[in-house]
């Protein structure tokens, strides 16, 4: 593949995320690179979420544009770890959270 697929805030399709670790850029950027990245591959607004340390909700960590809740209440367990049989809850609050979402 070639290089111009990078543009200046990422990538523009999925063969290339591993560019975004690549390109020189302060760390502390990467995850709003990575939400931008995904929303030019969605064609929609993306965010990233991080699990709260005690399990019980999720933190907006970036987003590309959009409105998107700074938490999202998700009782998914003990500690940082989604377990599978907690997929099922984790999705329907996001659907509340984020109507629309996917």
């Amino acid at each position: 593949m070639s290089d111009d697929r990078l543009d200046p805030t990422g990538v523009s399709d999925p063969g290339g995320a591993a560019a975004l670790l690549r390109q020189e850029a302060a760390y502390h950027d990467l995850p709003q690179r990575i939400a931008a990245a995904a929303a030019r591959l969605a064609g929609a607004d993306a965010a990233i979420y991080v699990v709260d340390v005690d399990g019980s909700a999720l933190h907006l960590l970036a987003r590309s544009a959009g409105r998107f809740p700074e938490a999202i209440t998700a009782p998914l367990g003990i500690g940082p770890e989604i377990p599978l049989e907690s997929l099922g809850a984790l999705d329907a609050a996001i659907a509340r959270a984020i109507p629309g979402a996917s």
